[in-house]
């Protein structure tokens, strides 16, 4: 079924495995996954692209650190389970806490799903009616594939993520670095020590910031799946996955669609592009479709012109707009974009790049 609600269990308490055994038998949801502790280490919690979580506690007052603890990775709704004749005292409080429903075991399972599929919808039309930017994630398990814009700019996301005061839209505006095509750009930090503390709760707060003040955020990421990058994909409406025609890389390519799929990444959120595509490598775009089991969607040809504008600090797609590179980046930006009216110039929002410059 199309739309199934993923869910995820976390914790413990009388009655939570029978109820977990029941909703994975269940046609309207899908379970992602289960962990007692809440942590990093429940990876899929961080980047399953959740719809709801239960949490169970038998703790007879409110788990505010668990609840705390499971914000730092996801923004799903949690619905908070408990049993037993303590738990009633503590419902009452939690009902006016960051949780979007409570359930007293023992419940039958239509019960449950029905409050699941409620906190969904709840968020889901939450969602619609604010202003959502599309988040738009490039992933490439090589380096040095990156957005090359011959930027300089006075300011990283590092420079972001310590300044005192909340997070907001006007905040934000003072980091960022104007392009003059009109691209926003944040700037990744300069020094790894620095990239240690821009934290997933960071990367999550910055993105939903972001989202209320741009159409479309396109997201450089990081070979890497750490902490920064979970996060990002908890938001990622379409994960643009880079190829190679060369063995090493579609060795790595490999390795980075297996953790996704241990991550429950939607696979109808991903789109593989073949970078650097050329006849005369030894390799051929179908060959690596059938060693990888997906289809290439769009390739984006070896051309001399991107290096020559690299090393001018140019934008190819700018400098050069008729050439073969710009032109397959015009056919996959076009194709990635939603279909709507051409907006007027009061209604258009601009886009924004978390990017190394």
């Amino acid at each position: 079924m199309s739309d199934r609600v993923r869910i995820y269990f976390t914790g413990d308490c009388e009655g939570f495995d029978a109820l977990r055994g029941a909703l994975a038998t269940t046609d309207e949801v899908d379970v992602v996954g289960a962990s007692v502790a809440v942590d990093a280490a429940a990876t899929p919690l961080a980047g399953g692209h959740l719809d709801c979580v239960l949490h169970a506690t038998r703790d007879s007052f409110f788990p505010a650190n668990d609840v705390a603890a499971i914000r730092e990775l996801t923004r799903a709704p949690i619905i908070l389970v408990a049993s037993g004749a303590e738990a009633a005292v503590m419902l009452e409080s939690a009902i006016e806490m960051d949780v979007a429903d409570v359930l007293l075991l023992p419940q039958l399972t239509h019960n449950v799903v029905f409050a699941i599929r409620k906190a969904s919808h709840a968020r889901r039309q939450l969602q619609t009616a604010a202003h959502r930017g599309r988040v738009v994630t490039v992933f490439s398990p090589k380096g040095g594939t990156g957005i090359m814009l011959g930027l300089e700019p006075a300011k990283t996301v590092y420079d972001l993520v310590v300044a005192p005061g909340e997070l907001d839209p006007e905040k934000l505006a003072g980091y960022v670095t104007r392009h003059p095509c009109g691209l926003d750009v944040l700037a990744a930090p300069l020094r790894p020590e620095d990239a240690e503390l821009v934290v997933e709760s960071k990367v999550t707060a910055l993105l939903d910031v972001a989202r209320a003040s741009y159409d479309a955020i396109v997201v450089d990421t990081s070979p890497f799946f750490h902490g920064a990058v979970l996060a990002t994909l908890d938001r990622t409406d379409q994960l643009l996955v880079l190829c190679g025609l060369d063995v090493p890389t579609l060795k790595n390519v490999r390795l980075a669609l297996q953790t996704l799929e241990q991550l429950s990444f939607p696979a109808n959120r991903i789109t593989y592009v073949m970078n650097r595509a050329s006849a005369n490598v030894g390799l051929k775009t179908r060959e690596v479709e059938d060693g990888l089991h997906v289809k290439i969607a769009h390739e984006l040809p070896l051309d001399r012109t991107v290096q020559v504008c690299v090393n001018r600090g140019e934008s190819a797609v700018l400098a050069q707009p008729r050439s073969e590179f710009a032109r397959a980046m015009d056919g996959l930006v076009k194709q990635m974009s939603p279909k709507a009216p051409t907006p007027t110039a009061t209604q258009r929002k601009r886009l924004m790049s978390f990017a190394r410059a």
